[in-house]
């Protein structure tokens, strides 16, 4: 059973019963009752062995969509000045405006605003963070369009960059944990909690793996097999902690999918500053594909039986 699963939604049962007492509306008291009635629908038909009931609720849980998955995003949307120790404030655009300074991709966001893996829709191009595809020409002093009727306001030209910012940040994946491989001092370890959202350290990606187990695991012993090395048989049953049933595995392994790893590289000298990969874990679906590669290496008993055919 996935503790984290549980534990969370008793605490999301919780405050949803909460809020519902706190509400003095009918109307937002009625609202929030229903959507409390179709979460106990949909945990209904999640254990009933509904696939879409069951995979809502990982995603919920996991903040793949909803309140937690909002909450991450904010992480990465609140402070980005904070989101890496070389990245200052930008000048503002309007001089007595604080708020006109445009926004700022730290390294970790531009990683996973370009990579497809951590986007719901295709990766954005490097360009458009400089340059967002939704300023108009005359954004540009020197376009035929600024000379002809003069510059784009500064003003729009700050909401249309902050919008846009907005906008594709709420298409990424979120990570919930990062790996640091760059094991310099412990002054990343607050860096990492930024951009993982307060999830970092909690083992939840390897709770994810532990209930998946291995992708490939040795066919089962036969009985015989079983009498003639008890002992062997006590050790693979032992290690075999993954879920025993395959259609909660794969609901795992479509999780997964959404959750992209996120692993700071160190520098390839001192002076250089670290880099962030961003990638799928090999359990996950729909990146991983049955090849020639992932096929394990026949066994003894795979290649008698491939002789004997």
């Amino acid at each position: 059973m996935d503790l984290y699963l549980h534990h969370f939604y008793t605490l999301k049962a919780r405050d949803d019963i909460r809020a519902i007492l706190r509400a003095k509306v009918a109307s937002v008291r009625d609202n929030r009752l229903q959507r409390l009635t179709q979460d106990v629908h949909r945990m209904t038909h999640a254990n009933q062995g509904n696939h879409k009931a069951f995979q809502r609720v990982l995603d919920v849980a996991y903040g793949r969509k909803g309140k937690l998955r909002r909450e991450l995003l904010e992480e990465c949307n609140a402070q980005p000045f904070l989101a890496t120790s070389s990245t200052e404030k930008p000048p503002k655009m309007i001089t007595f405006l604080e708020r006109s300074r445009p926004p700022v991709y730290p390294p970790a966001l531009r990683a996973l605003l370009t990579n497809e893996v951590s986007r719901k829709t295709k990766p954005l191009k490097h360009s458009y963070m400089d340059k967002p595809p939704t300023l108009p020409p005359k954004a540009d002093p020197k376009s035929l369009e600024a000379l002809t009727f003069g510059r784009l306001s500064r003003r729009r030209e700050v909401n249309i960059r902050w919008r846009y910012f907005t906008s594709e940040i709420s298409k990424i994946y979120p990570p919930i944990e990062v790996e640091d491989k760059s094991l310099r001092d412990e002054s990343t370890r607050p860096l990492l909690e930024v951009v993982a959202g307060g999830m970092q350290g909690s083992g939840v990606m390897d709770d994810i793996r532990t209930t998946i187990g291995l992708l490939h695991t040795a066919p089962p012993l036969t009985r015989r097999e079983r009498k003639s090395n008890s002992a062997l048989a006590s050790t693979t049953v032992a290690h075999d902690s993954r879920h025993p049933s395959r259609w909660v595995r794969r609901r795992y392994r479509y999780l997964l999918g959404k959750l992209p790893i996120m692993v700071l590289q160190p520098g390839a000298r001192a002076d250089l500053p670290s880099a962030y990969n961003v990638g799928l874990s090999p359990l996950a679906f729909p990146a991983f594909q049955r090849s020639i590669f992932h096929i394990p290496e026949a066994d003894d008993v795979t290649s008698a039986w491939n002789k004997t055919g």
